[in-house]
């Protein structure tokens, strides 16, 4: 198990963070100087999916029109 709780951080105990559906969530403070749980996109899930769509641009590049495959993007 890991630490995610405002009150802790604010003892000065470090938080962990989890990924769960795509994102990464985390505790960080508002603009206010407040603690909030905050969210990114998950690192590895970006990276996985921007490769994918890395090498299906370089098998269709050279046959369609870049018209189309915006279309298809």
């Amino acid at each position: 198990m890991f630490d995610f709780s405002k009150s802790k951080v604010e003892l000065g105990v470090k938080q962990g963070t989890f990924d769960f559906l795509g994102f990464t969530f985390y505790l960080g403070t508002s603009r206010a100087g407040r603690v909030i749980p905050k969210l990114k996109s998950s690192g590895k899930r970006l990276t996985s999916k921007l490769k994918k769509v890395t090498t299906w641009m370089r098998m269709i590049r050279n046959r369609y029109p870049l018209l189309h495959i915006w279309r298809l993007f």
